[in-house]
Order: C-alpha cells, then structure tokens, then sequence
C-alpha cells in the first residue's frame, strides 16, 4: 500500500512539474531541463529516503527495498521525460 503512494505522490508531482514547464518554457526555454533535471534529483532523494526507512525502521533488505527503490523513481521520472519529450 506504501508503494502505491509513493507511486501516486510521485506522479502528482511529476504532473505538478509537467505543469510548470508548460507555464515557464515560452519565456524561460532552460525552464524544461531545469525543472526536469530537478525533480529527478528531488525525486531520487525522497524515494532514497523511503528505501533507508523501509531498511531501518521496517526491517526489509536491501535487495527487497532496491527492487521497490528502482520502480518508485524510474516510474515517474520516466513520465515526465516522456511527456517533456513529446
């Protein structure tokens, strides 16, 4: 259930900074690789910190929580590089 939140909080705000690049990207043209490049990172350190939550706090492996770590920050990302390079 955890997963499906990250997941959904991911592309919220994914979608939140999809957003922002379609406001600034007419005026500010480094605006989309700015924005993209920053969630990326954003993203990469709230999901990091899930998987050392997961680790510590739950108990689960490392191997268990790499797995979920890779799907919680590729899935969105991906989006957004997808929907940024249409």
């Amino acid at each position: 259930m955890r997963t499906l939140l990250f997941l959904l909080s991911g592309f919220l705000l994914a979608g939140g900074c999809y957003l922002l690049i379609r406001l600034f990207s007419a005026d500010y043209p480094p605006a989309q690789a700015i924005i993209t490049r920053g969630f990326a990172v954003l993203w990469c350190l709230i999901a990091a910190v899930n998987m050392l939550i997961g680790v510590i706090k739950v108990g689960y492996g490392w191997g268990e929580e790499l797995t979920i770590f890779v799907a919680i920050f590729a899935l969105p990302v991906l989006s957004l590089l997808w929907l940024v390079e249409r």
